[in-house]
C-alpha cells in the first residue's frame, strides 16, 4: 500500500507541474511550486500577521477611543490591503508571545509557523502508522514528508503567513488523538482552533449528539477558559462586535477565486464581485449583498452541517475516524468564505480515506473518486483565472468539486468503516 501511495502521489504531482508549466505556460508563481519554494527558503507573506498585530495594537491601547473595535480594525478606509477577521481570541497568542519576546513576537509567530509544515508532517505519519500495518515506518515516513510539503493548500498557507497553518497542525495532531482514543486531547486541540476559527464550535454539537462526553467536557473547559481570559484582557465589547463581523462576512461571502466554496462558485457565476483582484481598501472588497448567492449558500451550508451533524443510524459507525473526519471537511466546506489553504485539513482526511477505501465499498470506483478527489485538492490549477469571464468560471471551484467527491466517499464509507477506530 505504501509503495503504491507514494508511487501516486509523486506521480501526480510531477505531471500536473508540468502539465501546467509546459503546456499551460503558467508563470511559477500560480504553481505549487510557488510555496514549496518560499519554506525552503524560509519566506513567508503577512497575511493574519499584519492584521493581527494591528488588532493587537488597538486592543491593548492604553487610551480607549470611541470607536468600535472592529471599526478601528477592518472596516475602517484607513484598514488597506486586510482587515483583522478573526475573533478576539486568536489575539491571545500574540498576548503570549509578546510577554515572552517582548516587540520581536512577529519573528516567533514566523519562527513557529514555519515548524508548523514538519509538525503537520509528523502527525500525518503517525496517522498513517495507526492506520496501516505499520511494518514499512521509514518509507511511510518518507511519503508522508512529501506528501505533506506537495499538498497545495498547506503549503498555501505557510507561504501566505496564515494562522490556518497551526490551524492544519491542529486538527492533525487531533485526527491522531481521535485515531488513538485521546478523546480529550483531540476535545483541547480543537478548542484551541475554535479560538481563532469559531465554525469549528459546531464540533462541540457532534461530540454532544454522539456523547462523547470526555471530549465535549475538555472542549468546553478550555474554550470557556480561553473567552475568559480574552474578555478579561481586551473587554466584552470586542467579542459582542465579532458578531457583526460574522453577519457580514456570511451575507456577503467571497468573488475571489481563491474562495473555494458554494459561495464563491455563486458570486463567481452571478458576476458578483472581483474575481481576480484583491480591491483597496479591505472593506470595499467583498462583493454586494445578493439574495442568488445568500440562499443557496445558506441552504447548501444547512444540508452540509446536516450530513455532518446527524448521528450514522448505525451506532457502531458513530464518533468513528471517519465520522470524525467528515465533520472537519463539512465545517471547512459549509462556510461561505473557504479558502484553498483552510482546505490544509483535508490532507490528514485524506489519509483516513485512502486507508480505509478497501472497506468502503467493493470495486474501484472510491478509489478512482479519491484518485482525482486527491488530485484537485492537493494541487494549485491557478491557469483556471483564464476562464474568470466567462461562464466557465465554474472550473475556477476545482477544489472545492476535490472536496465534495472526497466528501461523498466518506459519507458513503462511513457506516462500513465501523471496525476503525
Amino acid at each position: 500500500m505504501t509503495g503504491r501511495l507514494a508511487l501516486f502521489v509523486a506521480g501526480t504531482f510531477v505531471v500536473v507541474q508540468a502539465v501546467v508549466l509546459l503546456a499551460f505556460r503558467a508563470p511559477v508563481a500560480d504553481t505549487g511550486l510557488h510555496p514549496i519554494a518560499w519554506f525552503f527558503e524560509g519566506r513567508q507573506g503577512r497575511d493574519s500577521w499584519d492584521p493581527m498585530a494591528q488588532a493587537y495594537q488597538a486592543a491593548t491601547a492604553e487610551h480607549r477611543v470611541e470607536r468600535p473595535f472592529y471599526w478601528r480594525t477592518a472596516f475602517s478606509r484607513q484598514v488597506i490591503r486586510k482587515g483583522f477577521q478573526y475573533p478576539p481570541t486568536a489575539l491571545l497568542l500574540v498576548s503570549l508571545l509578546h510577554a515572552v519576546m517582548g516587540e520581536r513576537w512577529p519573528d516567533g509567530l514566523r519562527w513557529i509557523t514555519w515548524m508548523m509544515v514538519p509538525v503537520t508532517a509528523t502527525f500525518v505519519w503517525l496517522l498513517y502508522d495507526r492506520l496501516s500495518d505499520g511494518r514499512d515506518r521509514a518509507r511511510a515516513a518518507l511519503l508522508a514528508v512529501f506528501a505533506t510539503l506537495t499538498f497545495y493548500p498547506v503549503m498555501r498557507a505557510y507561504a501566505n503567513g496564515q494562522m490556518q497553518t497551526w490551524l492544519n497542525a491542529a486538527f492533525a495532531a487531533a485526527a491522531w488523538c481521535w485515531a488513538t482514543g485521546r478523546r480529550r486531547a483531540a476535545g483541547a486541540l480543537l478548542a484551541l482552533c475554535c479560538a481563532v476559527k469559531p465554525q469549528l464550535g459546531v464540533f462541540l454539537l457532534w461530540g454532544l449528539l454522539r456523547r462523547q462526553w470526555p471530549f465535549v467536557g475538555t472542549f468546553v473547559g478550555v474554550a470557556a477558559a480561553l473567552l475568559a481570559v480574552s474578555v478579561g484582557l481586551y473587554g466584552w465589547s470586542a467579542h459582542v462586535e465579532y458578531l457583526g463581523m460574522l453577519r457580514f462576512l456570511g451575507e456577503r461571502g467571497e468573488a475571489f477565486f481563491p474562495n473555494q466554496s458554494v459561495n464563491g462558485l455563486l458570486n463567481r457565476w452571478f458576476a458578483n464581485g472581483d474575481i481576480l483582484f484583491w480591491k483597496q481598501p479591505w472593506v470595499d472588497h467583498f462583493p454586494p449583498f445578493a439574495l442568488s448567492v445568500f440562499i443557496p449558500t445558506a441552504v447548501f451550508s444547512i444540508l452540509l452541517l446536516a450530513i455532518g451533524l446527524v448521528p450514522p443510524r448505525e451506532a457502531a459507525a458513530r464518533a468513528t475516524l471517519v465520522d470524525f473526519s467528515l465533520m472537519a471537511l463539512v465545517a471547512t466546506m459549509a462556510s461561505p468564505i473557504a479558502w484553498e489553504h483552510h482546505y490544509g485539513v483535508a490532507l490528514p482526511i485524506f489519509v483516513v480515506a485512502w486507508l480505509g477505501c478497501a472497506a468502503m465499498s467493493h470495486g474501484g470506483g472510491p478509489r478512482v473518486a479519491l484518485a482525482v478527489s486527491y488530485i484537485l485538492v492537493a494541487n494549485c490549477f491557478w491557469i483556471t483565472k483564464a476562464l474568470a469571464g466567462s461562464r466557465l468560471n465554474v472550473l475556477e471551484s476545482y477544489l472545492f468539486f476535490g472536496a465534495l467527491m472526497l466528501l461523498a466517499v466518506l459519507a458513503r464509507g462511513r457506516a462500513a468503516a465501523v471496525s476503525r477506530p
